[in-house]
């Protein structure tokens, strides 16, 4: 039936039977959901990233607020009567095995390292001898980590498999420290209680700046933009990118045939005054022929 009566009336048009809704999305829509999709994956990435740093160098930067350099100096290593304990969890599949059983976690054996150092605190004072640094004792530990962790009374602790591991991984740490002999090293002591020390400080003010300003620069800039493209898709009157949208245009003027009605209209009042004009001279030279006849008449 179709095709019949568009071969009579001329080529088939899909508009002509599904109407107008069959077009094809325009280019531009299709490079607003493109620009909305990338700047969606941009802020979500950015998102991540601020929770991330929260998480992890935030909390590292708080722990160690408190901390200040110094200079340290061991003074004695020791290792405690009791070891400490940790889990160890492998978490992987023996696939060697014919059984092929999971490693279940089970307790380690920790040996306790003990780093007793010396480290001077400034005194405030007026006068020299009050402005002299006082010397403090504490215990070093590896990091801030360490110092409120599980095993804070042990300065390093690490956990694998074995007992055996974990003693070499100690001593390793213990050779490190005591390489420095009676020379000093940086440190950074707790000013709060004076009585520890931390052996490295990951994160300063700067780098927390960094960390959090630029993935929150990255989603403020995406959600200027995003707003930007809706403002000029609406065409509202004030966009924040500085461009403001055309003004309406006028409404249409009236249709000719009102013009001409309204020119008929005025044009009987402007011929009616242009035949006054005309008829006045007219009327001027009958009266001054009349009064000639009169005075004639008289004679």
């Amino acid at each position: 039936m179709f095709t019949a009566a568009h071969n009579a009336t001329g080529p088939f048009n899909k508009r002509d039977v599904f109407g107008s809704s069959f077009r094809r999305p325009h280019r531009g829509h299709r490079r607003r959901r493109a620009l909305n999709c990338v700047l969606v994956c941009v802020c979500v990435a950015c998102v991540c990233a601020i929770a991330v740093v929260s998480a992890i160098v935030v909390r590292e930067y708080s722990l160690s607020e408190s901390y200040r350099a110094a200079d340290c100096r061991l003074l004695n290593a020791t290792y405690a009567e009791r070891d400490g304990q940790c889990v160890f969890c492998p978490g992987s599949v023996d696939k060697t095995a014919k059984d092929r059983k999971v490693e279940s976690c089970h307790p380690v054996a920790l040996p306790c390292l003990r780093l007793i150092v010396a480290f001077e605190v400034a005194r405030r004072g007026g006068n020299a001898a009050a402005a002299a640094p006082a010397v403090h004792h504490g215990l070093l530990y590896d990091d801030t980590n360490q110092a409120t962790g599980q095993h804070r009374e042990c300065s390093f602790s690490v956990c694998h498999k074995s007992r055996a591991e974990n003693a070499r991984l100690v001593d390793e740490f213990a050779d490190r420290i005591a390489a420095h002999g009676n020379s000093t090293f940086r440190c950074y002591y707790d000013t709060e209680t004076l009585d520890n020390a931390i052996l490295e400080k990951f994160y300063s003010r700067t780098d927390v700046f960094h960390y959090l300003f630029w993935p929150s620069l990255i989603v403020a800039v995406c959600g200027l933009v995003f707003v930007c493209a809706e403002c000029h898709r609406r065409g509202t009157i004030v966009c924040p990118c500085g461009k403001t949208a055309s003004p309406p245009p006028p409404p249409p003027s009236s249709s000719p045939h009102v013009a001409s009605s309204s020119a008929a209209e005025s044009s009987p009042s402007a011929a009616a005054e242009d035949s006054k004009a005309a008829l006045e001279p007219i009327r001027s030279n009958e009266k001054g022929k009349s009064r000639k006849g009169r005075r004639l008449t008289n004679v």
